[in-house]
């Protein structure tokens, strides 16, 4: 068994898609299974202050109406916790997209829009996103949607 495997149960980290300052954002594959999920978990596993990060953006996602599930290491307590599952659309960060460059008007155009969509369906939850930025928000141009990473 790898370290990652020890540290999420029944789950393949295939990559970090963001790293914020007390919780990071990977896209994993669960033992048995094609297709692919979100894991936010806290940056330091027995860090407090990134735990307590970690337990406050899962309240925010269920304000949000974001279906969700938490990734414990057996028990149920909050010393436990190690991360939040959730859908995955399949993007990649925005902030890679434009490192590579090549975007023509019209993608840029659909994804500033997607960005609204978003910050208005949090905003209609009396939800404000502290931090957007093209490295939290993550693009998939096969399903032509955005949303946040963080």
């Amino acid at each position: 068994m790898n370290q990652r495997a020890a540290i999420y149960p029944g789950f393949e980290v295939l990559e970090t898609l963001h790293g914020g300052p007390h919780v990071t954002t990977k896209r994993v594959r669960a033992e048995g299974e094609s297709s692919t999920f979100l894991l936010k978990a806290p940056r330091e596993p027995s860090g407090i202050s990134d735990r307590g990060a970690l337990e406050a953006e899962i309240g925010i996602l269920r304000r949000l109406g974001l279906r969700c599930r938490t990734v414990t290491s057996g028990a149920d307590d909050n010393s436990s916790l190690r991360g939040v599952i959730l859908p995955d659309i399949g993007g990649r960060p925005l902030q890679e997209l434009i490192r590579r460059g090549g975007m023509e008007p019209s993608e840029v155009l659909w994804i500033a829009m997607e960005v609204v969509r978003a910050i208005q369906r949090t905003h209609a939850k009396r939800v404000i996103h502290n931090c957007v930025s093209p490295g939290s928000v993550l693009v998939s141009r096969t399903t032509r949607r955005a949303d946040f990473v963080s």
